[in-house]
């Protein structure tokens, strides 16, 4: 399976997929294409890239959050956004000159957290602020990382000071995005189904309450829960393959999550 990059472009360039064992199939974006003058830029990773097929659950299509609010207000929707990308990678997808939208969403961060190769905060905010002064829109607004990001039943999943790299990692992003008069979004809570097993992607349901949050911070009257959708099915094996998904996370995470954290050190 190849997944695709969310580029300015009608093109798409593959490349390896982000955590396929655990996640499975991705969906393809609704609409992608050229910015036009009063649409929606989005900016951020694989949550902003996509939401897996294999996520779907409450009957609740597979579509990204970007989706939804694009959807909710009627907008154009470009993205540049690559599964795994910390801030830095996040970063580097956007062109040199980002035509002016009539909003600019960005959530970015999350990887820095988790991975502890890549966690360096004042790396997160320069990153942050250079993301901001390129992102051409109308008015900018910043999706805070989960106070429960990487909350699991394995031990140490995403190695030592994980709460202490989420408090830090909000801290400098919300000074950021003041710095740049940009309105900042606190995550939904993600309870229930709204969250996968991995702590970190959220499921369509969660991607549907991470359009609402975003929609009433900015607010805006509509909110993408009441949009009419199409009841979308569980995989066929949902169960199945999740428990087995769970049992695998909790073996093998742990030391994935300690070998980067030695690493990292």
């Amino acid at each position: 399976m190849t997944l695709k990059p969310c580029v300015a472009s009608t093109t798409f360039t593959p490349y390896p997929p982000h955590r396929a064992a655990t996640l499975g199939r991705w969906s393809a974006p609704l609409q992608w294409g050229s910015m036009t003058s009063r649409g929606i830029v989005a900016v951020g990773d694989s949550i902003t890239n996509a939401c897996s097929e294999d996520l779907s659950v409450g009957g609740v299509p597979s579509k990204s959050w970007v989706e939804w609010v694009a959807l909710a207000l009627g907008e154009s929707l470009t993205v540049h956004a690559k599964p795994g990308a910390s801030s830095s990678e996040i970063l580097a997808l956007l062109p040199a000159e980002v035509p002016v939208a009539r909003l600019g969403l960005v959530f970015v961060g999350v990887n820095n957290i988790i991975s502890w190769r890549k966690w360096r905060r004042d790396d997160l905010a320069a990153d942050l602020a250079a993301i901001l002064d390129r992102l051409g829109a109308e008015r900018k607004a910043v999706m805070l990382p989960p106070h429960t990001l990487g909350r699991t039943c394995a031990p140490f999943p995403y190695g030592p000071g994980r709460k202490a790299r989420i408090r830090k990692a909000r801290a400098a992003i919300e000074h950021v995005a003041a710095e740049h008069g940009a309105t900042v979004i606190e995550s939904p809570a993600f309870v229930g189904d709204q969250m996968w097993i991995d702590g970190v992607h959220p499921t369509s349901t969660g991607h549907l309450a991470m359009a609402d949050a975003a929609l009433a911070a900015l607010g805006e009257p509509a909110r993408a829960s009441d949009l009419e959708r199409e009841h979308a099915s569980l995989r066929p094996d949902f169960r199945q393959w999740r428990a087995q998904a769970v049992a695998k996370f909790i073996l093998t995470q742990p030391a994935h999550g300690i070998s980067t954290w030695l690493l990292g050190r």
